[in-house]
């Protein structure tokens, strides 16, 4: 079995942290409500850059 090898460990280590950030206040803003897209609550901003961090690093 071929076992994957990292090329850069430094950049596999940036992009873990950018999801542990992204994690990280994902979770901050569990509290807040979302709203709608009409009516946008206090969380909708956090959570989507959270989501958005995490997700374009993962």
């Amino acid at each position: 079995m071929i076992r994957p090898r990292i090329a850069a460990p430094q950049d596999f280590a940036g992009g873990l942290f950018l999801i542990a950030i992204g994690l990280g206040a994902l979770w901050a803003s569990t509290g807040l409500a979302m709203g709608t897209l009409r009516a946008m609550g206090p969380g909708m901003l956090p959570k989507s850059l959270a989501v958005m961090v995490a997700g374009l690093e993962g």
